[in-house]
């Protein structure tokens, strides 16, 4: 399983995917990566599980068109020192999943998160034989409602996602079998969204 984060946080997210076997890219932007990020994940790969997947670390910037990003670099996707090439503009490989947690809050990063999404899945259809895009999910809580109704509408409507809430049923009984011991009031409002690009002629989107 190949992932990709974006908002890596403190990294908890990658780690638990990568101790499940999820070979993982976490991104953030570079003040996050060097205050918290990136420790955080050096200090904790030695706890892993030998069948523990990889987790890379990397800047992703959203405001970045995704013209000018690169995949061969060991530190950044979206700061090239010149126009990238096109070699460098491909996957390596075709991500299976994108997630992304707590990171919708700002109206004037709305457009620039799911163009990073939609890009996302559109270069991982063009590198992958299969028509069918990475899943999205997107874990939020409803800081700013018109910032995050914005969102899911946009997504849908103007860029080409299904957009289907996970049931909070679905929800507790995942956590219940994870082990967790969370409380109720610690994720009631938490709210799960799944994300699937529409692809209506799948050799146009792969560039066929």
């Amino acid at each position: 399983m190949r992932v990709i984060e974006l908002g890596g946080g403190i990294g908890l997210t990658a780690l638990c995917l990568a101790h499940l076997g999820c070979n993982i890219i976490t991104s953030d932007l570079p003040f996050v990566i060097s205050t918290c990020l990136a420790k955080n994940i050096e200090n904790n790969i030695p706890r892993l599980p030998p069948s523990a997947g990889e987790i890379l670390v990397r800047e992703l910037d959203w405001t970045v068109d995704p013209t000018n990003w690169v995949w061969d670099d060991p530190d950044t996707i979206t700061s090239p020192t010149c126009a990238p090439s096109a070699e460098q503009q491909n996957l390596p490989y075709a991500f299976n999943l994108i997630v992304s947690a707590d990171t919708i809050y700002s109206p004037a990063l709305v457009t620039p998160f799911l163009r990073t999404i939609h890009a996302l899945c559109t270069l991982s259809l063009a590198r992958s034989s299969s028509s069918r895009a990475p899943v999205v999910f997107i874990c939020l809580e409803r800081r700013d409602p018109a910032v995050t109704d914005r969102t899911l509408e946009d997504a849908q409507h103007i860029w080409g996602f299904t957009v289907t809430r996970v049931p909070p049923r679905k929800v507790s009984k995942a956590l219940r079998m994870s082990g967790l011991k969370w409380d109720k009031e610690d994720w009631e409002g938490v709210e799960l969204w799944k994300l699937i690009l529409q692809v209506t002629n799948p050799a146009e989107q792969r560039g066929l």
